[in-house]
């Protein structure tokens, strides 16, 4: 025990640790950071942990712990970065954490906290990093967060940005004007896209991510279009067309991540759809055009190709997002790998009746802050999706009947 009394530095992340936080561990004063991140650790943080005077980094995201948070956190006089995020946590931020003014970076995100973002972080005047996306809290911002002169970093989500958009900026790189968020509820294009539509289309196949293929006599369009953090990608044909918008964070090879590729064993038998995917930080829409008006069917195929199934940390991660079909959300917090059984299987979610009055249909994939950002690699998150599909109910019974 004295050998442990002496610690300094205790880094436990990325393992395959379960169970409580031991209460034993308020005893080691001498220690300034607890990393233990990426493990699967339950419970509630001890209060023990208040008398940890010399902490000032802890790091507890992406883990399974619950409760609510102790009031006894807040009389560290030392914290620097408390990390709590993609865990389970509850309740109100303590009003202690007002004494908490060493801090320089918090973090919160995808948790099932309540109350309002507090007043009292104005009081963080050191503070540069303030993520609290998908934590819960609802809002009013508050004022004072205009005194936080070091703030640097600040995940937001749910913003309705508009743009004046205009001719000269139609062609800009990275410039996306056609219902980037997920508030808009419109379907319309913009002046930037000039459509015709001789002949109204009865179905649409789209292999996400993938280049052309053909699957039991059906042919799924090529969508290996590099995309970028702020885009628009019209087909060759022009009866479709994708938006993407938002950057990973920390993200380096922004290619690779937005467009993945599988780094699983694949057990379907349809695999070539799946060994490719599309995936965004933020949103991922498909937008149907030339569509004759009419009730329809839409199959989304999803399968989790990013997430390895092994005993390793790569594999504690969790892909959180929420799917709209025109405008309305018919699906909160969709986890691929839970709802398919497992990472590298495929889950089909069946939608029918989708009206479409406009001869457009939207499927918009919205990531808001749920699911870790971290492994099994940093910015491996936002939605995802391999295949496409739509047919008018119509003209699919009618073509049924005639067989």
């Amino acid at each position: 025990m004295t050998l442990f009394l002496s610690l300094y530095y205790n880094d436990l992340a990325r393992n395959y640790l379960s169970g409580p936080i031991p209460k034993e561990w308020g005893s080691l004063t001498n220690i300034y950071k607890f990393a233990l991140l990426g493990n699967r650790l339950t419970g509630p943080i001890p209060v023990e942990i208040a008398n940890l005077t010399n902490l000032q980094i802890f790091e507890l995201f992406n883990n399974q712990l619950s409760g609510t948070l102790p009031l006894e956190i807040g009389y560290l006089p030392k914290i620097q970065d408390l990390r709590l995020s993609s865990n389970k946590f509850s309740g109100e931020i303590p009003a202690t954490f007002a004494k908490l003014t060493t801090l320089l970076d918090f973090r919160i995100e995808d948790s099932h906290f309540s109350g309002k973002i507090p007043d009292f972080i104005q009081n963080w005047k050191n503070i540069d990093t303030l993520i609290i996306q998908g934590s819960g809290l609802s809002g009013p911002i508050p004022s004072g967060i205009s005194l936080l002169r070091n703030l640097t970093d600040l995940d937001l989500s749910y913003n309705n940005f508009s743009i004046s958009q205009g001719s000269q900026i139609c062609n800009a790189a990275n410039v996306n004007l056609f219902s980037p968020s997920w508030a808009r509820n419109d379907t319309g294009t913009t002046s930037c896209l000039r459509l015709q539509c001789p002949k109204p289309s009865t179905s649409l196949y789209i292999n996400c991510g993938g280049k052309q293929a053909t699957i039991n006599g059906t042919r799924y369009d090529d969508d290996s279009d590099s995309p970028a953090p702020a885009k628009l990608y019209v087909s060759p044909t022009g009866n479709w067309a994708s938006s993407t918008t938002g950057i990973f964070i920390e993200s380096v090879n922004l290619g690779e991540t937005y467009s993945p590729q599988n780094i699983t064993k694949l057990t379907m038998v349809d695999a070539e759809l799946y060994t490719n995917a599309r995936v965004s930080p933020i949103s991922l829409t498909y937008y149907g055009f030339c569509l004759a008006n009419g009730a329809y069917l839409v199959n989304l195929h999803f399968a989790e190709i990013m997430f390895p199934n092994d005993k390793s940390y790569h594999s504690l991660g969790r892909r959180v997002f929420d799917i709209y079909i025109q405008g309305n959300l018919v699906q909160k917090d969709f986890n691929i790998a839970e709802e398919a059984g497992g990472v590298g299987k495929k889950v089909i979610k069946l939608f029918k009746d989708v009206d479409v009055t406009s001869n457009t249909l939207e499927i918009r994939l919205y990531w808001a802050g749920k699911g870790t950002q971290s492994l099994p690699d940093k910015s491996v998150y936002g939605p995802l999706i391999s295949v496409y599909q739509s047919k008018n109910l119509l003209s699919y019974a009618l073509k049924f009947e005639r067989s």
